[in-house]
Protein backbone atom coordinates (compact mmCIF):
# COMPACT_ATOMS: atom_id res chain seq x y z
CA UNK A 1 0.00 0.00 0.00
CA UNK A 2 1.30 3.64 -0.37
CA UNK A 3 2.20 5.03 3.14
CA UNK A 4 1.21 8.50 3.69
CA UNK A 5 2.70 10.43 6.73
CA UNK A 6 0.50 13.05 7.89
CA UNK A 7 0.77 15.73 11.00
CA UNK A 8 -0.44 14.41 13.86
CA UNK A 9 -1.00 16.88 16.55
CA UNK A 10 -1.77 20.76 16.50
CA UNK A 11 -3.02 23.25 14.35
CA UNK A 12 -0.64 21.40 11.47
CA UNK A 13 -2.98 18.32 11.92
CA UNK A 14 -6.09 20.06 11.71
CA UNK A 15 -5.01 21.94 8.67
CA UNK A 16 -4.10 19.16 6.89
CA UNK A 17 -7.19 17.36 7.39
CA UNK A 18 -9.12 19.79 5.81
CA UNK A 19 -7.27 20.45 3.28
CA UNK A 20 -7.75 16.01 2.54
CA UNK A 21 -11.35 16.81 3.25
CA UNK A 22 -12.05 19.50 0.83
CA UNK A 23 -10.20 17.28 -1.68
CA UNK A 24 -12.62 15.06 -1.62
CA UNK A 25 -10.84 12.48 0.65
CA UNK A 26 -11.25 12.60 4.30
CA UNK A 27 -9.09 11.26 6.63
CA UNK A 28 -10.42 8.28 8.62
CA UNK A 29 -9.55 6.92 11.53
CA UNK A 30 -10.84 4.44 14.66
CA UNK A 31 -12.88 5.87 17.28
CA UNK A 32 -9.50 6.18 20.04
CA UNK A 33 -7.97 9.81 20.44
CA UNK A 34 -4.40 8.23 20.22
CA UNK A 35 -4.75 6.67 16.54
CA UNK A 36 -1.58 6.32 14.62
CA UNK A 37 -2.78 4.33 11.56
CA UNK A 38 -6.11 5.54 9.42
CA UNK A 39 -7.12 6.11 5.72
CA UNK A 40 -8.45 8.22 3.04
CA UNK A 41 -12.43 7.99 2.00
CA UNK A 42 -12.04 7.61 -1.78
CA UNK A 43 -8.60 6.12 -2.09
CA UNK A 44 -8.19 2.89 -1.96
CA UNK A 45 -4.59 1.54 -1.07
CA UNK A 46 -3.25 4.26 0.60
CA UNK A 47 -2.54 3.81 4.08
CA UNK A 48 -2.43 6.71 6.67
CA UNK A 49 0.30 7.22 9.57
CA UNK A 50 -0.13 9.97 12.43
CA UNK A 51 3.50 11.58 12.68
CA UNK A 52 5.43 14.26 14.32
CA UNK A 53 6.47 16.79 10.77
CA UNK A 54 10.22 16.45 11.69
CA UNK A 55 10.27 12.33 11.57
CA UNK A 56 7.95 13.26 8.76
CA UNK A 57 10.50 14.72 6.89
CA UNK A 58 13.42 12.27 8.15
CA UNK A 59 11.68 9.18 6.94
CA UNK A 60 11.04 10.87 3.24
CA UNK A 61 14.27 11.18 3.10
CA UNK A 62 15.58 8.00 4.00
CA UNK A 63 12.48 6.51 1.94
CA UNK A 64 10.65 4.49 4.81
CA UNK A 65 7.39 6.14 3.78
CA UNK A 66 6.10 6.98 0.32
CA UNK A 67 4.31 10.61 0.85
CA UNK A 68 3.95 12.83 3.69
CA UNK A 69 3.07 16.67 4.65
CA UNK A 70 5.77 18.59 6.47
CA UNK A 71 7.28 21.91 6.44
CA UNK A 72 9.75 22.85 3.77
CA UNK A 73 11.94 24.28 6.21
CA UNK A 74 12.50 20.52 7.71
CA UNK A 75 13.09 18.97 4.70
CA UNK A 76 15.59 22.11 3.68
CA UNK A 77 17.31 21.62 7.33
CA UNK A 78 17.23 17.59 7.39
CA UNK A 79 19.25 17.33 3.64
CA UNK A 80 16.06 16.96 1.36
CA UNK A 81 18.05 18.89 -0.83
CA UNK A 82 21.39 20.66 -1.55
CA UNK A 83 21.10 23.68 0.29
CA UNK A 84 22.19 25.78 -2.97
CA UNK A 85 20.12 24.20 -5.04
CA UNK A 86 16.87 24.65 -2.88
CA UNK A 87 15.19 27.52 -4.31
CA UNK A 88 15.45 26.87 -7.76
CA UNK A 89 12.49 24.31 -8.26
CA UNK A 90 14.23 22.76 -11.73
CA UNK A 91 17.45 21.80 -9.99
CA UNK A 92 15.86 20.73 -6.81
CA UNK A 93 13.51 18.35 -8.66
CA UNK A 94 16.47 16.66 -10.72
CA UNK A 95 18.67 16.50 -7.47
CA UNK A 96 16.51 16.22 -4.45
CA UNK A 97 15.68 12.95 -2.49
CA UNK A 98 12.33 14.26 -2.14
CA UNK A 99 9.68 15.34 -4.57
CA UNK A 100 7.36 18.11 -3.45
CA UNK A 101 4.06 18.11 -5.25
CA UNK A 102 2.11 21.34 -3.87
CA UNK A 103 2.72 23.63 -1.69
CA UNK A 104 -0.18 23.90 0.86
CA UNK A 105 -0.92 27.60 1.71
CA UNK A 106 -0.92 26.60 5.52
CA UNK A 107 1.67 26.07 7.79
CA UNK A 108 3.15 29.35 7.21
CA UNK A 109 6.41 30.67 8.74
CA UNK A 110 9.77 32.49 8.90
CA UNK A 111 13.11 31.36 9.61
CA UNK A 112 14.45 34.60 10.62
CA UNK A 113 17.66 36.24 12.60
CA UNK A 114 16.64 38.07 15.73
CA UNK A 115 18.93 40.14 18.25
CA UNK A 116 18.03 41.78 21.67
CA UNK A 117 15.74 44.81 21.12
CA UNK A 118 18.24 46.69 23.20
CA UNK A 119 20.58 46.95 20.43
CA UNK A 120 19.29 49.75 18.56
CA UNK A 121 22.19 50.39 16.59
CA UNK A 122 21.77 46.96 14.72
CA UNK A 123 19.09 46.65 12.27
CA UNK A 124 20.33 44.60 9.15
CA UNK A 125 22.85 41.60 8.69
CA UNK A 126 25.87 44.69 7.85
CA UNK A 127 25.22 46.37 11.56
CA UNK A 128 25.44 42.80 12.81
CA UNK A 129 28.77 42.05 11.17
CA UNK A 130 30.12 45.11 12.41
CA UNK A 131 29.24 44.91 16.15
CA UNK A 132 31.18 41.05 15.72
CA UNK A 133 34.62 42.59 16.17
CA UNK A 134 33.61 44.39 20.33
CA UNK A 135 32.26 40.51 21.09
CA UNK A 136 35.72 39.12 19.63
CA UNK A 137 37.56 41.94 21.93
CA UNK A 138 35.66 41.23 24.91
CA UNK A 139 34.67 37.87 24.89
CA UNK A 140 37.93 36.30 22.82
CA UNK A 141 35.33 34.59 20.99
CA UNK A 142 32.82 35.33 17.83
CA UNK A 143 29.21 36.21 18.18
CA UNK A 144 26.67 33.16 19.33
CA UNK A 145 23.96 32.18 17.66
CA UNK A 146 21.39 29.83 19.17
CA UNK A 147 19.37 27.57 16.63
CA UNK A 148 17.73 24.88 15.88
CA UNK A 149 18.36 24.98 12.09
CA UNK A 150 22.03 24.63 12.23
CA UNK A 151 22.79 23.97 8.73
CA UNK A 152 19.89 26.76 7.33
CA UNK A 153 21.53 29.51 9.37
CA UNK A 154 25.36 28.47 8.74
CA UNK A 155 24.42 28.30 4.70
CA UNK A 156 22.76 32.12 5.03
CA UNK A 157 25.19 33.44 7.02
CA UNK A 158 28.06 32.42 4.83
CA UNK A 159 25.94 34.02 2.06
CA UNK A 160 26.55 37.15 3.83
CA UNK A 161 29.93 36.80 4.51
CA UNK A 162 29.18 36.59 8.06
CA UNK A 163 32.30 34.55 9.38
CA UNK A 164 33.23 35.38 13.18
CA UNK A 165 30.28 33.76 14.95
CA UNK A 166 29.94 30.27 16.56
CA UNK A 167 26.85 28.58 15.98
CA UNK A 168 24.93 26.64 19.51
CA UNK A 169 22.66 23.95 18.78
CA UNK A 170 19.35 24.78 21.07
CA UNK A 171 17.39 21.86 22.78
CA UNK A 172 15.19 23.96 24.05
CA UNK A 173 12.96 27.32 23.70
CA UNK A 174 15.67 29.31 21.39
CA UNK A 175 13.97 32.45 22.32
CA UNK A 176 15.15 32.55 25.45
CA UNK A 177 18.65 31.95 24.96
CA UNK A 178 19.95 35.42 24.51
CA UNK A 179 17.99 36.67 28.02
CA UNK A 180 19.59 34.05 29.03
CA UNK A 181 22.86 34.51 28.64
CA UNK A 182 23.57 31.87 26.43
CA UNK A 183 23.86 33.52 23.12
CA UNK A 184 23.73 37.11 21.48
CA UNK A 185 21.29 36.12 18.68
CA UNK A 186 18.53 33.43 17.56
CA UNK A 187 17.85 32.16 14.26
CA UNK A 188 14.56 30.92 15.03
CA UNK A 189 11.02 30.10 13.47
CA UNK A 190 8.05 32.44 13.63
CA UNK A 191 4.42 33.17 12.51
CA UNK A 192 3.67 36.07 13.84
CA UNK A 193 6.75 37.53 15.58
CA UNK A 194 4.75 37.69 18.82
CA UNK A 195 6.90 35.15 20.94
CA UNK A 196 10.44 36.45 19.72
CA UNK A 197 8.77 40.11 20.90
CA UNK A 198 7.50 38.70 23.93
CA UNK A 199 11.17 37.99 24.62
CA UNK A 200 12.72 41.60 24.01
CA UNK A 201 14.17 40.25 20.94
CA UNK A 202 13.87 41.93 17.22
CA UNK A 203 14.04 40.11 13.73
CA UNK A 204 16.69 42.03 11.84
CA UNK A 205 15.67 43.71 8.70
CA UNK A 206 17.29 41.36 5.90
CA UNK A 207 17.75 38.57 8.52
CA UNK A 208 15.01 36.56 6.68
CA UNK A 209 16.54 32.76 6.29
CA UNK A 210 13.39 31.27 4.58
CA UNK A 211 9.66 31.52 4.30
CA UNK A 212 8.33 28.05 4.99
CA UNK A 213 4.39 26.42 4.69
CA UNK A 214 3.26 23.11 4.38
CA UNK A 215 3.92 20.57 1.59
CA UNK A 216 2.65 17.03 0.25
CA UNK A 217 6.30 15.68 -0.96
CA UNK A 218 7.25 12.47 -1.82
CA UNK A 219 10.45 10.57 -1.17
CA UNK A 220 12.70 9.42 -4.14
CA UNK A 221 14.19 6.76 -2.29
CA UNK A 222 10.60 5.09 -1.63
CA UNK A 223 10.27 1.38 -2.66
CA UNK A 224 8.10 2.17 -5.61
CA UNK A 225 5.94 0.03 -7.51
CA UNK A 226 2.73 -0.30 -10.13
CA UNK A 227 0.15 -0.51 -6.88
CA UNK A 228 1.64 2.62 -5.31
CA UNK A 229 1.43 4.42 -8.43
CA UNK A 230 -1.98 3.70 -8.98
CA UNK A 231 -3.21 4.65 -5.68
CA UNK A 232 -0.44 7.63 -6.12
CA UNK A 233 -2.37 8.75 -9.13
CA UNK A 234 -5.48 8.75 -7.42
CA UNK A 235 -5.31 10.90 -4.66
CA UNK A 236 -3.14 13.36 -6.82
CA UNK A 237 -5.93 13.28 -9.57
CA UNK A 238 -8.25 14.64 -6.28
CA UNK A 239 -5.68 17.35 -4.83
CA UNK A 240 -5.10 18.48 -8.92
CA UNK A 241 -9.26 18.24 -9.23
CA UNK A 242 -10.19 20.60 -6.23
CA UNK A 243 -7.70 22.33 -6.92
CA UNK A 244 -8.68 23.23 -10.62
CA UNK A 245 -12.01 23.95 -9.42
CA UNK A 246 -10.87 27.36 -7.63
CA UNK A 247 -10.06 28.67 -11.69
CA UNK A 248 -13.32 27.95 -13.50
CA UNK A 249 -16.99 28.74 -13.01
CA UNK A 250 -19.69 26.20 -14.49
CA UNK A 251 -21.96 28.21 -17.02
CA UNK A 252 -25.32 26.41 -18.18
CA UNK A 253 -27.97 27.64 -20.21
CA UNK A 254 -30.58 27.44 -22.74
CA UNK A 255 -30.61 29.24 -26.27
CA UNK A 256 -33.42 30.49 -28.44
CA UNK A 257 -34.18 28.68 -31.97
CA UNK A 258 -31.83 30.02 -33.95
CA UNK A 259 -28.98 31.30 -31.79
CA UNK A 260 -26.67 28.26 -31.70
CA UNK A 261 -24.01 29.57 -33.91
CA UNK A 262 -24.01 33.09 -31.49
CA UNK A 263 -23.52 31.10 -28.74
CA UNK A 264 -20.89 29.42 -29.92
CA UNK A 265 -18.97 32.52 -31.20
CA UNK A 266 -19.01 33.78 -27.81
CA UNK A 267 -17.88 30.63 -26.52
CA UNK A 268 -15.08 30.97 -29.08
CA UNK A 269 -14.30 34.64 -28.12
CA UNK A 270 -14.08 33.85 -24.41
CA UNK A 271 -11.96 31.05 -24.34
CA UNK A 272 -14.62 28.92 -22.92
CA UNK A 273 -13.66 25.15 -22.10
CA UNK A 274 -15.07 21.44 -22.29
CA UNK A 275 -18.37 22.66 -24.13
CA UNK A 276 -21.56 20.28 -24.08
CA UNK A 277 -24.11 21.68 -27.06
CA UNK A 278 -27.51 19.87 -27.39
CA UNK A 279 -30.07 21.44 -29.75
CA UNK A 280 -31.69 23.70 -26.86
CA UNK A 281 -28.85 24.62 -24.33
CA UNK A 282 -24.93 24.10 -23.86
CA UNK A 283 -22.72 23.45 -20.43
CA UNK A 284 -18.81 24.87 -20.25
CA UNK A 285 -16.31 25.79 -17.80
CA UNK A 286 -14.89 29.45 -17.99
CA UNK A 287 -12.48 31.16 -16.46
CA UNK A 288 -13.91 32.25 -13.01
CA UNK A 289 -12.25 35.89 -13.58
CA UNK A 290 -14.60 36.24 -17.04
CA UNK A 291 -17.81 34.44 -15.39
CA UNK A 292 -20.11 37.61 -15.10
CA UNK A 293 -18.91 39.44 -18.00
CA UNK A 294 -19.30 36.10 -20.12
CA UNK A 295 -23.07 35.61 -18.97
CA UNK A 296 -23.21 38.96 -20.01
CA UNK A 297 -22.75 38.76 -23.15
CA UNK A 298 -24.44 35.03 -23.69
CA UNK A 299 -27.56 36.58 -22.92
CA UNK A 300 -26.90 39.49 -25.43
CA UNK A 301 -26.32 36.41 -27.85
CA UNK A 302 -29.87 35.15 -27.39
CA UNK A 303 -29.43 32.86 -23.91
CA UNK A 304 -32.55 32.59 -22.59
CA UNK A 305 -31.45 31.42 -19.01
CA UNK A 306 -27.79 31.37 -17.66
CA UNK A 307 -26.75 29.83 -14.48
CA UNK A 308 -23.36 30.03 -13.05
CA UNK A 309 -22.35 27.53 -10.14
CA UNK A 310 -18.54 27.65 -8.85
CA UNK A 311 -17.14 23.58 -9.44
CA UNK A 312 -15.94 21.43 -6.27
CA UNK A 313 -13.70 18.97 -8.46
CA UNK A 314 -12.51 19.53 -12.22
CA UNK A 315 -11.02 15.96 -13.08
CA UNK A 316 -9.03 16.91 -16.55
CA UNK A 317 -7.91 14.08 -19.02
CA UNK A 318 -4.55 15.28 -17.43
CA UNK A 319 -2.99 15.69 -14.30
CA UNK A 320 0.56 17.71 -14.32
CA UNK A 321 1.56 17.13 -10.42
CA UNK A 322 1.66 13.57 -10.76
CA UNK A 323 3.38 13.56 -14.23
CA UNK A 324 6.24 15.97 -12.91
CA UNK A 325 6.35 13.58 -10.07
CA UNK A 326 7.16 10.31 -12.91
CA UNK A 327 9.60 12.85 -14.98
CA UNK A 328 11.56 13.97 -11.73
CA UNK A 329 11.50 10.68 -10.50
CA UNK A 330 12.95 8.94 -13.49
CA UNK A 331 15.66 12.13 -14.20
CA UNK A 332 16.83 11.24 -10.45
CA UNK A 333 17.12 7.39 -10.74
CA UNK A 334 18.09 7.54 -14.38
CA UNK A 335 16.26 4.45 -14.92
CA UNK A 336 17.22 2.22 -17.97
CA UNK A 337 13.31 1.25 -17.78
CA UNK A 338 11.75 4.73 -17.15
CA UNK A 339 8.56 4.94 -14.96
CA UNK A 340 5.44 5.86 -17.35
CA UNK A 341 3.07 8.06 -16.62
CA UNK A 342 -0.72 7.05 -15.64
CA UNK A 343 -3.89 8.06 -17.95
Amino acid sequence: MLTLALPSKGRLKEETEAFFHNAGMPVLTGSGEREYAGKLQNADGVRVLFLQAGEIAHRLIDGTIDCGVTGTDLLAEYGAFALEEFFDPETRAKNGVVHIFKELGFGKADLVIAVPETWIDVNSMADLDDITWFFRKKHGTGLRIATKYVHLTNAFLRGHRFTDYRILQSQGATEGAPGAGAAEAIADITSTGSTIRANHLKIISDGLILKSQAVLAASMRADWEQDKFRALHRVIDFINAEAAAHCVTEICGAFAPGCKTEIADCMITFKAEDILFSDTGFVCLIEQSKASRFCEILRASGARTVSARQCKAVFRAYNPLYDAFIEALNKNMKAESPVEALT
